[in-house]
């Protein structure tokens, strides 16, 4: 398989992964425009009432979670930083602001919402937040700094914690369908921080497999490959 061939093979799978964590914010939106005109349905069980409590804040982490999701592919897709490189910088620019949004709108859930699973699940969230924002803005430092190697790797770095929320749904919703609620439930908390782990492993993975600067090339010089 030719690299171009296998360029766009990544980027439709990431943009399918992202797809399945756009898709559940577009129908939590939808549920709390719904709640919002004719009321919290009786039978809720998602804990849609938290979100329209602190709509400001919900809507702060489903709007731009999404936008970063669907950013995300294409700023990490070689072809697309080659043949648009100004397209890929302003890119960068919302992935950086939609990313930041998240991170410090998964903080304020964290500490402002009422505990749905256990604590354990909380402080995972509040870690997801912090590590997301802390990887964006060493990002943005790096590349104010011209070394668009070490941007590429914090970038990497968030956006792989960015993605957990979509990945997490790939591994967990089968073993709903196949253990069913009663037994995952109580092992929810492991299980998500199992995901988040895993991703963090991928991420890294990913920045040692990939190619490293020749000497005596200008980074700056090389911004629109990063």
């Amino acid at each position: 398989m030719n690299s171009t061939r296998r360029s766009w093979i990544v980027l439709f799978l990431l943009l399918s992964l992202g797809a399945i964590a756009i898709t559940s914010a577009t129908i939590r939106l939808l549920a709390m425009n719904d709640a919002s005109l004719h009321g919290i349905p009786a039978n809720d069980e998602t804990g849609l009432q938290h979100y329209l409590d602190y709509s400001v804040i919900s809507l702060m982490h489903l709007i731009p979670g999404s936008l970063f999701l669907l950013l995300g592919p294409f700023q990490f897709n070689k072809r697309f930083r080659q043949r648009a490189p100004a397209l890929h910088r302003n890119f960068g620019k919302i992935f950086i602001v939609a990313g930041l949004m998240v991170g410090f709108s998964a903080l304020s859930m964290a500490i402002l919402f009422p505990v749905i699973v256990n604590s354990f699940s909380t402080i995972g969230n509040a870690l997801f937040g912090t590590a997301l924002i802390l990887c964006l803005l060493v990002a943005y430092r790096f590349v104010r700094q011209g070394n668009i190697a070490a941007h590429r790797q914090w970038m990497i770095r968030a956006y792989v914690i960015g993605l957990t929320p979509a990945s997490m749904r790939v591994f967990i919703l089968p073993l709903f369908v196949i253990l069913g609620e009663d037994k995952i439930m109580p092992i929810m908390p492991a299980l998500i921080w199992f995901s988040f782990s895993v991703q963090i492993l991928i991420g890294e993975f990913i920045i040692r497999r990939s190619p490293k600067p020749r000497p005596g090339v200008s980074q700056t010089a090389n911004t629109a490959n990063a």
